[in-house]
């Protein structure tokens, strides 16, 4: 007998609007998750409850690229459409902003936070084509403007980035290509080009040196970096059935990935050789946004994943968990 198609955890449905971003938010031993959606509605959401604790009209109305969870600051963040991100306070039930930092907006590409020991950055789109800039946290000023040699091939929009350690930033591009920026020396180390469309996605494991990256395609990827951080050597590809891959997550322990289907569908493939392992159908739309939590100590260790789509819910799934 085939065993029963997987289901949600639960489904979290109070948003108005499509979501357009998820992420964990962890506090001493309480989970909750964060959202974001095309409307400027900022959601906290208490995961035991499955109930929305705070409701922030972040952005006047602009959709959130971007929600982030800051524990050296002991608030959330939010990048808008607007051009801002705003960093909140939540105190008896009241949202206050307690710093802004102008970030330009280029197409769909949000933000990184990257904490840990003295370091408290912000990367972000920049306000020419290609560029990227990094913000310290500290000062709320630029410390770092990234652009490409100008002999470089044209890379086109920044699609998405992420923090690979202290010293690496990693960025998608609409053309297709990934680049590795090394921050201490400002200058690029590595690149690849992937896919012939834009980056609409990557997550990378530090521990495993490894990445995955998805496009508006049928093709899942797979690739590494050398011990020196110099080389993207390609890895596997995985096959989707439907073209368009919206966001990738690769889970904590570097087991499992996530991809979010234009299809409306959510694939878990194995890290190792991208193997498909399940497909999870909920959703009626586009499922635009996913990460992994790391353990929860609310949910007995377990690492779940939750998915945001244009359907407007977000689903909540534990997936090979022990």
């Amino acid at each position: 007998m085939a065993a029963p198609a997987p289901v949600p955890l639960f489904v979290l449905r109070g948003s108005q609007y499509p979501v357009t971003c998820v992420r964990f938010h962890c506090q001493q031993e309480t989970s909750s998750l964060l959202s974001g959606s095309t409307a400027g509605e900022v959601k906290i959401w208490n995961l035991k409850t499955r109930r929305p604790v705070a409701n922030i009209d972040s952005h006047g109305g602009k959709g959130i690229l971007t929600v982030l969870s800051s524990k050296m600051r002991g608030c959330i963040m939010s990048h808008g459409r607007d051009g801002k991100l705003n960093c909140w306070t939540l105190e008896e039930g009241r949202h206050t902003v307690t710093a802004t930092i102008p970030i330009p907006c280029q197409g769909f590409c949000g933000c990184d936070l990257l904490e840990g020991g003295d370091h408290q950055l912000i990367g972000s789109p920049g306000g020419d084509n290609s560029e990227v800039r990094v913000y310290d946290l500290s000062s709320m000023r630029v410390i770092k403007t990234l652009v490409p040699p100008r002999s470089h091939q044209p890379l086109g929009m920044p699609m998405c980035l992420k923090f690979l350690s202290t010293q690496l930033l990693g960025v998608g591009f609409e053309d297709g290509s990934i680049i590795i920026w090394d921050l201490t020396a400002d200058r690029i180390i590595a690149e690849r080009k992937f896919f012939t469309d834009p980056v609409m996605g990557f997550d990378f494991s530090m521990d495993l040196m490894k990445g995955v990256c998805g496009s508006v395609g049928d093709t899942v990827v797979s690739w590494t970096l050398d011990d020196g951080c110099s080389c993207i050597d390609l890895g596997v590809e995985g096959k989707i059935t439907n073209p368009g891959i919206s966001d990738v997550s690769v889970r904590e322990d570097g087991r499992i990935i996530a991809c979010g289907g234009w299809d409306s569908r959510i694939r878990i493939f194995g890290m190792k050789k991208l193997k498909p392992l399940a497909v999870l159908a909920y959703h009626t739309q586009s499922v635009q946004c996913l990460q992994f939590s790391g353990k929860l100590a609310d949910f007995t260790d377990k690492e779940l994943l939750a998915a945001g789509s244009k359907d407007k819910h977000i689903s909540v799934w534990s997936i090979y968990n022990g």
